[in-house]
């Protein structure tokens, strides 16, 4: 079996109904149902046509539900944001790279600090200014130096 011989699918006949939204297909699907009908009984019609109606009413709700959701959504797309005037836009000396302290280097600076200012303290008490804070700016340069 080649493939020329294979059986031409029923969706590809319906490649050009979609001019007309689709009209065309629709209708030749109920013309098809109307014939079939025709040749039923009267019961039998009227359990075709009520099928037919609660499809029809399904279609209609599901159609109703796109259309509202095509409402949702807007028909522009917003304005453009503004351009970002980033660090490296507005800064004219020193390096842009600059990062954010971690938790570890916060805690890590917070200890430093307190253990100066006890340092510092401890000094004081000890009584090494004696003269009028010679003793105090050696003290604060040797932490100055530390840093």
């Amino acid at each position: 079996m080649g493939y020329y011989d294979a059986a031409i699918d029923p969706q590809e006949r319906w490649v050009g109904g979609y001019r007309n939204r689709g009209r065309d297909i629709i209708m030749e699907s109920v013309q098809h149902v109307l014939d079939q009908q025709s040749l039923l009984s009267s019961e039998q019609s009227e359990q075709v046509m009520r099928r037919m109606v609660a499809s029809n009413n399904q279609i209609l709700t599901e159609v109703q539900a796109l259309q509202a959701g095509d409402q949702q959504v807007p028909s522009e797309l917003p304005p453009p944001l503004l351009p970002n005037l980033s660090l490296q836009a507005r800064k004219q000396k020193g390096s842009t790279r600059k990062r954010a302290l971690t938790g570890a280097e916060v805690s890590e600076r917070q200890q430093k600090a307190m253990t100066r200012a006890q340092t510092r303290a401890q000094a004081l008490q000890k009584g090494k200014v004696v003269q009028g804070g010679g003793s105090v700016t050696a003290v604060s340069r040797r932490t100055r130096s530390q840093k």
